[in-house]
């Protein structure tokens, strides 16, 4: 039988049609055809579970129910291995614990339990199957919890969860993938906590005179057994804490970088932080097959999109930072723009010197000076405030990287290392590569058309032609039309004789748009501000090799009401909606094991329910705990 497109969308005066309301507006949904196995590889189709319109669809985890694999239908469900808050074994799933693994205490004395889970690892380490969970939060933690599996279903139950020690802790850490040999990378995303006021950046952090002035970073210091929420005076600042001792505690520049864990053998685990690779708001690190390319996204305003070719395949302890180069090839203005890519080298370095760099408590200022941008005075009786003109004072370059408007910098002799490892998309804006993407997310690779698949959550901001505030200075690279629904692009890949990799990003183009819309009040889909048959905001992303087929995962708000895991052939352009989520919650942590124990999976974890903009849609508090879970089983598809 065939499988249903998604719904249309519904124009003014439309009729209720068997797969939705549509009207002449609409769009239509998808042939629903299933395609014929060709030597070129498989195939992977679901029945789309539509959208969720009422109160009682949007409090549940909908699933498709049937998965068409190569045209043969296989029963799936979304399957729930743990939610945070959850007992398992001795341990209880996302508790928040310090260095000793004593439980961190929240502002109202009760043990915090971390309710952003986010990139999880279905492995097998040393013949048993665990679930790594990485969970956000300031401070994070991680979870390994032991599995089994039904031979003959091939459904996985969760039967222990413990938490993974670190001496450091992990700072919000975000998404993650599993490496070719099969270890599990981490990130921590530093940068944009705290949103535009940004307290825990290096140079605001230097600049800061009181406590209170790091905000959403202070509750980090609870990781190293300091009580940030003592005023017994009232007055904003913690009891008996200094901005002295916050610096002699914690540095800024020790979090953000890729974290790599693997099994040690004894049922233990090892963490290393890569240096090397370069610290920045993190999302997604995707080590390409050659086990020596590797692309990261950095989740910013004002981001850059870096490439690090490891020195040695399979060692990510030493390799040399690129940064991309957008060179646009499509007008000004142009959908979400089309553009070549050059790659910027920020130059080799290994863990260990980052090591050496972090060993003497660097500052901002040990990396680069700073100047006031120039300014362009008006006459006497214009009221205006001075506009700042784009330009720096002689000996001070340009940088509006990292989610700041222009910087006049000017690099300490000495400290090209250290400025391209501790602050790579300021240094990197610096070098004149891009530093203009917004909310670069997920990244997938298709191996049999080596195509790199980038997830970019809203066109905006730096991304605009000649934005007035966070163009001023830069480069102006990206020149797209505004689009707050966000895009996908494929990225084509090819042999670079700089990069020296067969996996360097050549040219790139726009592959799935989000589709603004305003749907009339009268519409069961009013509210929702993107079209529901186009994926909004994407973030998630995961390719299933040989199928044909990517997915994509929402973290939206307004742009879907109910955010979605979506199944995209890539050759015919057919969507189908495969997962809905409850209010409030996010996608996260989208990954395809094509063959685990006999098996395929694909990882969901459904982060913060009734969180964002739907706290009032909460009924009782067990309700907002996440899921981690997954969909499938599949048969084996490797």
């Amino acid at each position: 039988m065939g499988c249903r497109g998604p719904a249309g969308d519904p124009g003014p005066a439309g009729e209720d049609g068997p797969t939705g309301p549509t009207g002449p507006a609409g769009e239509d949904g998808r042939d629903a055809t299933l395609p014929e196995t060709d030597e070129a590889g498989g195939s992977l189709l679901f029945d789309d579970v539509g959208v969720p319109l009422d109160d009682a669809q949007r409090r549940l985890v909908n699933a498709s129910t049937t998965a068409y694999v190569s045209g043969v239908a296989h029963d799936i469900g979304y399957h729930t291995l743990v939610r945070t808050g959850e007992g398992l074994g001795a341990g209880t799933f996302g508790l928040v614990v310090d260095s000793e693994g004593d439980p961190i205490l929240d502002v109202d004395d009760v043990p915090e339990i971390s309710r952003y889970a986010d990139f999880t690892s279905l492995m097998e380490v040393e013949g048993e199957l665990v679930a790594l969970t990485q969970l956000g939060g300031v401070p994070g933690a991680l979870y390994v919890t032991e599995l089994t599996v039904d031979g003959a279903t091939g459904e996985l139950t969760a039967v222990s969860t413990e938490p993974l020690l670190t001496a450091d802790g992990l700072f919000n850490p975000q998404s993650g993938s599993i490496t070719p040999w099969g270890s599990h990378l981490a990130t921590e995303r530093i940068h944009d906590v705290g949103g535009l006021t940004r307290p825990a950046d290096g140079r605001a952090w230097e600049e800061h005179t009181l406590v209170s002035q790091l905000g959403s970073a202070l509750p980090f210091l609870r990781h190293h057994g300091i009580d940030v929420f003592a005023d017994t005076d009232q007055d904003g600042e913690p009891d008996d804490l200094t901005i002295d001792d916050v610096r002699a505690t914690m540095n800024p520049y020790d979090h953000g970088y890729p974290i790599e864990i693997s099994g040690a053998g004894g049922g233990g685990y090892t963490l290393q932080r890569h240096g090397a690779m370069g610290r920045a708001a993190l999302e997604k690190v995707l080590v390409m097959p050659d086990d020596r390319t590797v692309y990261l996204t950095d989740e910013d305003i004002n981001g850059a999109l870096f490439l690090f070719l490891a020195t040695t395949a399979g060692d990510l302890s030493e390799g040399e930072l690129f940064a991309a180069r957008w060179l646009q090839t499509s007008g000004p203005g142009e959908g979400a723009g089309e553009a070549t890519l050059d790659w910027v080298s920020l130059g080799v370095a290994s863990d260990a010197d980052v090591d050496a760099v972090l060993a003497k408590n660097p500052a901002f200022s040990d990396l680069f000076e700073t100047a006031d941008p120039l300014r362009v005075d008006h006459d006497e009786d214009d009221k205006t405030p001075p506009i700042i003109d784009g330009s720096c004072p002689k000996g001070f370059r340009p940088s509006s990287g990292t989610g700041v408007e222009l910087e006049c910098l000017a690099l300490v002799k000495g400290m090209e290392l250290a400025a391209s490892r501790l602050e790579p998309t300021r240094y990197a804006s610096w070098l004149e590569a891009t530093a203009e993407l917004q909310s670069a997310e997920g990244l997938a690779h298709d191996p049999v058309t080596n195509t790199l698949f980038l997830a970019v959550g809203a066109v905006e901001r730096g991304m605009e032609a000649g934005h007035r505030t966070w163009d001023v200075g830069g480069n102006n690279d990206i020149r797209a039309q505004r689009n707050r629904c966000g895009v996908v692009y494929a990225v084509d890949l090819a042999k670079s004789a700089r990069v020296r990799s067969e996996f360097a990003g050549e040219t790139l183009r726009p592959l799935l748009d989000g589709v603004p819309t305003t749907y009339p009040s009268e519409s069961s889909f009013a509210g929702n501000t993107c079209s529901i048959s186009f994926p909004a905001n994407p973030d998630e992303l995961a390719f299933v090799p040989g199928y044909d087929t990517l997915f994509v995962g929402e973290d939206s708000t307004t742009g879907h009401l109910s955010d979605a895991v979506w199944a995209l052939e890539v050759s015919s352009g057919r969507l189908d909606r495969v997962l809905t989520t409850p209010y409030g919650s996010e996608v996260a942590s989208l990954d395809f094991r094509p063959n685990l124990a006999g098996h395929g999976y694909l990882t969901v974890v459904v982060q913060h329910p009734y969180g964002e903009t739907d706290t009032e849609q909460l009924k009782a508090p067990a309700d907002a705990e996440a899921y981690v879970g997954y969909l499938g089983p599949f048969p084996a598809m490797d």
